[in-house]
């Protein structure tokens, strides 16, 4: 098949940007041409798994890509007059391009529409939509697509990447979207689980309205834990925010920006994993720790929690009681803590990239 992908921001070091560069890459593996839209593009520093980078080795020759920015008009237009001298057999884009579903299905066979986020602010931010009917203006004048702006269509299929996700999508924009979980890498190869007893990983960007200091509080006060936290950090303010955390805990040991395979290495040691968001859409993070066999303990309400059987693959908490968890699952035996380790990476296993892209194949 020929293939379109946009997605919009693909140099944010995100779960959404790393499991569309999973999908492209299992696309190329079954011998389909795959174009990538994109405002940027990833760098070999950047996303260092060497899977990606391979994937990334093989771009260079046979995908090309086009840069559709989505506040410059221009330039959107270039790459869509591109889009209309091509006929794809699918177009998979990310929900920010919600808006150009019906301009995309008159110029191939099927059309994807992934939301990892609800993207409020397609509804919320005025001026958002503004630009957004003045660019479905430009459309409309330049290609005379035949309608304002989106219109669902037969051939326009709406998935999300958690039950949360699509609730929320539901409510927002009236889209009944059927879930698919994102695809991950698989973290341990090796079948006999090596870990650190009581060290617990913590990942994810260190921005102020995440509120790290909350969970880190508790675990701080638990006996004989040891706390790593894999953070990403992407500007001064962020910076801040990390001197902070560092000042108030000191205990905790912070590892900012590393590579993939130094994050896959903390994985693997980790005894313990904690997701400390409990109002993320999904969380690819999660499905990471559980492939490297770490006890995953994850706030209930989120997207992540949907793939958790409490005390079977992992464990759900009450955000933001963690503290409770942990000391629970200290009780356990030693033969109920390798089951449940087993569980988690047998579960995350059901996640390949090349599961992910059967289900879509075959569903469309």
């Amino acid at each position: 098949m020929k293939i379109a992908v946009f997605q919009p921001y693909l140099d944010v070091k995100g779960g959404e940007q790393r499991a569309t560069l999973l999908m492209v890459e299992e696309f190329i593996k079954s011998n389909h041409i795959v174009y990538i839209f994109s405002d940027k593009l990833p760098t070999y520093s950047f996303f260092s798994n060497k899977a990606i980078i391979k994937s990334f080795g093989a771009a260079r020759k046979v995908l090309n890509y086009y840069f559709p920015q989505i506040n410059n008009i221009y330039i959107l237009l270039k790459s869509l007059h591109f889009l209309k001298k091509l006929e794809f057999d699918l177009i998979m884009c990310s929900g920010d391009y919600l808006y150009y579903t019906d301009f995309f299905s008159k110029y191939a066979k099927r059309v994807i529409v992934y939301f990892h986020t609800p993207v409020e602010d397609l509804k919320r931010n005025i001026i958002t939509r503004l630009s957004t009917l003045l660019i479905s203006f430009f459309i409309l004048l330049f290609f005379a697509s035949g309608e304002r702006y989106f219109k669902k269509t037969k051939n326009v299929f709406f998935i999300a990447n958690s039950k949360l996700t699509a609730k929320i999508v539901k409510r927002i924009h009236n889209i009944n979207c059927r879930v698919v979980y994102p695809p991950i890498l698989e973290v341990t190869s090796s079948k006999k689980l090596k870990k650190e007893k009581n060290l617990v990983l913590l990942t994810g960007r260190l921005h102020p309205f995440k509120r790290y200091e909350t969970i880190l509080e508790r675990l701080s006060k638990i006996k004989n834990l040891k706390i790593n936290f894999a953070g990403y950090v992407d500007s001064n303010k962020n910076k801040k925010y990390l001197l902070y955390l560092k000042k108030r805990f000191p205990s905790v040991k912070f590892f900012i920006n590393v590579s993939d395979s130094k994050l896959y290495s903390f994985y693997s040691k980790a005894d313990i994993y904690v997701f400390t968001n409990p109002y993320e859409f999904f969380g690819l993070t999660v499905l990471e720790a559980m492939s490297s066999g770490c006890i995953v303990l994850v706030p209930r309400g989120c997207g992540a929690s949907e793939i958790i059987k409490n005390k079977v693959n992992g464990f759900l908490y009450k955000f933001p009681s963690v503290e409770k968890t942990i000391y629970e699952y200290r009780k356990l035996s030693k033969k109920d803590i390798i089951k449940i380790r087993k569980n988690a990476v047998n579960s995350a296993m059901k996640f390949s990239p090349r599961n992910f892209v059967k289900r879509l194949i075959k569903w469309i």
